[in-house]
């Protein structure tokens, strides 16, 4: 069982073999997100011919309404440089209370790029983004271990051909 924060219109990869709870303050993504399935009745996604089921909950990140420890995994992609540093902590901070001991959370995230003057591009898109914060590499990571102190792996890479850089960062929850 995975909850997906943050969700948007559509599923992000990697796609989770089982049930994905997807949650967006935004109605419209909401619907979107799960109109792939609306004929579809709940017993029926949960069959094993289905590789992953998806249901959509409107509601805020930092206000997340499920009980503690539900999800196996809890992640995020590009909901964080939406958030200013207080809010992306609470986040963070619900998605490890509604993550399960030994579950997984993962964090996806723009970061800005190491060189700008090598990516024109890519800077100039992540200024002109609709996510006022940004972060570099270490504002990210020291963004995550204020919400939980604990060995964040994480890895930088390129995630577009006009190069644009995003960091990944998982942790198992031992709590």
């Amino acid at each position: 069982v995975v909850l997906d924060v943050g969700c948007g219109p559509s599923l992000a990869p990697p796609m989770p073999n089982g049930f994905i709870l997807g949650c967006d303050i935004n109605h419209k993504y909401v619907t979107r997100y799960t109109k792939p399935l609306k004929n579809k009745r709940i017993s029926e996604m949960c069959r094993k011919n289905y590789k992953y089921a998806c249901l959509g909950v409107v509601c805020s990140a930092e206000f997340l309404p499920f009980f503690d420890s539900s999800f196996d995994q809890t992640r995020c992609s590009g909901l964080l440089h939406h958030l200013p540093a207080e809010s992306a902590v609470r986040t963070i901070k619900e998605m490890l209370r509604c993550t399960r001991p030994f579950g997984k959370i993962v964090i996806c995230d723009a970061v800005w790029p190491k060189r700008p003057l090598r990516r024109p591009i890519a800077w100039l898109t992540q200024r002109l983004d609709r996510g006022s914060w940004v972060r570099t590499e270490e504002q990210l990571i020291k963004l995550c271990n204020t919400a939980y102190q604990g060995r964040w792996q994480h890895r930088r890479f390129t995630s577009t051909f006009t190069g644009l850089e995003e960091m990944s960062l998982a942790i198992e929850v031992t709590v």
